[in-house]
């Protein structure tokens, strides 16, 4: 391919993510010429503080989209083209979708901007500013590998505080929180959907997010979640029985989620006891008292 074609396969990419800022890039590619009536410029230090924004925020979305498109991939009989798992992905989650529009809102309130302007300035400045083409090629490439139930996970830092336990604690941090608020709204005539409602994947995401920020990992140009995906892949092939570990505190959490639903007296004590097995110098899990 010429370097003539190339630019206008990007430029037509970021025409297309001018439509409504780099979320709806990944999943609409049109094309958008309204900005005669935008009467505020954003310059581009402010752009690339908003796609930043975009693409850090992004990563809860493609690891949502890869699980989906992993279990579509799955349950299919053939080998499916990216385009039909997109059909069946976008056609059948309303989560996505969701996700979507709450990513934009959450990005244009923090700076300040309508969704027009970013799309003006995204038009009109990314077609000469290569660190902007390479923000959007990064975050299709992301995108194309999630269509195909791949994550990639490369961090520009990986923090040195990032160890074994800190993990571990963070996750227990995180189901414990997860039970707490599912013990404060449980329905008063539980059906089986309401029970297993119980654990909203829109909360969970909510209290992850929180206790990250708890936890110093927003501080970081990676999204936290990616970090602790991360961290778990590189503790789950470097240490002895790190995912026995990961296990235990889910079964741990499921346990405890039984007694909540059963209304228990000790439920408190059930959801506090949550834990997991410190790992001693030699490198082995050892349990602790």
């Amino acid at each position: 391919m010429g370097e003539k074609s190339r630019n206008v396969i990007l430029t037509g990419a970021l025409a297309a993510g001018a439509v409504i800022g780099l979320v709806y890039l990944f999943k609409r590619h049109q094309k958008s010429k309204n900005f005669q009536n935008d009467s505020n410029e954003i310059s581009r230090d402010l752009l690339m503080r908003i796609l930043k924004d975009f693409d850090k925020e992004m990563f809860t979305l493609l690891n949502l989209i890869a699980h989906v498109s992993r279990q579509i991939i799955k349950q299919s009989q053939r080998s499916l083209s990216i385009d039909e798992i997109k059909a069946v992905l976008y056609g059948n989650n309303l989560r996505i979708e969701e996700e979507m529009n709450k990513i934009r809102k959450k990005v244009y309130k923090k700076y300040g901007v309508q969704e027009t302007e970013v799309n003006k300035a995204l038009s009109l400045i990314s077609k000469k500013d290569r660190e902007i083409v390479g923000i959007v090629q990064k975050s299709l490439l992301e995108l194309q590998e999630a269509y195909k139930g791949k994550l990639l996970l490369t961090l520009k830092v990986f923090p040195s505080f990032m160890t074994p336990e800190f993990v571990l604690n963070t996750i227990v941090q995180v189901k414990k929180q997860l039970l707490l608020e599912a013990k404060n709204n449980l329905p008063s005539n539980k059906s089986r959907k309401e029970i297993l409602n119980l654990i909203d994947p829109s909360l969970e995401d909510a209290i992850k997010e929180r206790v990250y920020k708890q936890e110093g990992l927003d501080r970081f140009d990676d999204p936290p979640e990616k970090i602790i995906l991360f961290a778990m892949n590189k503790y789950s092939t470097e240490i002895p029985n790190f995912l026995q570990q990961m296990t235990q505190i889910n079964t741990q959490t499921m346990k405890a989620l039984q007694y909540v639903v059963r209304e228990s007296d000790d439920v408190l004590q059930r959801i506090d006891s949550i834990s997991y097995d410190l790992i001693n110098p030699s490198g082995q899990f050892e349990k602790l008292d």
